[in-house]
């Protein structure tokens, strides 16, 4: 037992070292850039597409929470709650811009035991097929940008070849991630059988196949893809603020090959990751103004917290008020 503690105390050291790295990395960008150009510039944006901004980043909420009670709602039958499903999806978003390897699908998986008096099984089987169906559209939106004509009048062949080679390099240090973190899960099996039964294992097991049938795996993808879709043209919207006439087909490609290293970054939101890879892709393939990307990358950062935390941390005191076990 006392090899198994020392063993996550190193492991929890390693998640907040990577943490402040991509913290340091996302104020690096902001420093080299140059404090007094990005406020200038974001002084200047057009305060039109600024509020089409904060509408997008209220509607994707609500996009995300009817995804969320979707996907419960093919488990186990429940009223209509759409209220408490934001309440829960913005405590967990929260959670995740603070916390590294998206710590805050912990709790939603925890706060649906308290909310809506479910199993642990029923939650992470839930935060597991989104997190499933985030990543596999993020890829097939990659690729259906490079066809529609993303690649900016690049010869098309080269970039999906490139492309496939990316995401073979990619998948592969994906599965080695994924081989590693599952052999420390066979070393935990005896203290996780002290927690876990066999039953909810299958329970876990039953809500994965419940979901996978054709209507609810179309249903479930087409609200990832204005998920996602909706996340990229939040970044274009910026790109208009500044003043920058841009493909929204390019602006998307770029953003979801950024999305994509920033999610296999494993650090909270991407942070530092995403406008590195973001700053480089959007400058040498697309020619934009560094100033303008680095601007836009940092103001939409900056615009999704200040809208989410507050509303996050309210809910999350509302919850605690109404539930007195939380």
């Amino acid at each position: 037992m006392c090899a198994y503690m020392d063993a996550c105390g190193e492991e929890m050291k390693k998640k907040i070292i990577a943490t402040i790295v991509g913290m340091l990395t996302f104020l690096a960008v902001f420093i080299y850039l140059g404090p007094d150009k990005i406020l200038s510039a974001i002084v200047n944006a057009n305060p039109f597409f600024l509020l089409l901004v904060i509408a997008n980043i209220l509607l994707l909420n609500v996009i995300q929470t009817i995804r969320f009670e979707y996907v419960y709602s093919k488990i186990e039958k429940h009223s209509r709650r759409f209220l408490l499903f934001l309440k829960i999806q913005m405590i967990t978003n929260v959670l995740n811009y603070a916390t590294p390897f998206k710590s805050g699908e912990l709790m939603k998986s925890y706060l649906m035991k308290k909310t809506l008096r479910t199993s642990h099984s029923v939650g992470l089987g839930v935060v597991f097929l989104e997190k499933v169906f985030d990543f596999f559209i993020i890829i097939f939106l990659i690729y259906l940008s490079v066809l529609l004509g993303g690649t900016n009048g690049y010869d098309i062949g080269k970039y999906m070849f490139g492309i496939t080679i990316l995401f073979l390099i990619i998948s592969i240090v994906t599965l080695f991630v994924v081989k590693k973190q599952t052999k420390k899960i066979i070393v935990l099996i005896p203290y996780i059988k002290r927690f876990v039964d066999t039953k909810k294992i299958e329970i876990f097991e039953t809500v994965i196949k419940d979901n996978i049938n054709i209507k609810n795996m179309a249903s479930i993808s087409i609200q990832t893809i204005f998920l996602q879709m909706g996340s990229a043209l939040r970044l274009y919207l910026l790109f208009l603020a500044f003043g920058q006439s841009v493909s929204l087909i390019s602006v998307s490609l770029i953003f979801f090959v950024s999305l994509l290293i920033g999610i296999i970054s494993l650090l909270p939101g991407g942070i530092g990751s995403f406008e590195v890879s973001g700053l480089i892709l959007y400058t040498q393939i697309l020619s934009i103004d560094p100033i303008i990307v680095g601007s836009s990358l940092l103001l939409m950062r900056g615009m999704t917290y200040l809208i989410d935390i507050p509303i996050g941390l309210y809910f999350n005191m509302n919850l605690k008020e109404e539930y007195k076990t939380i």
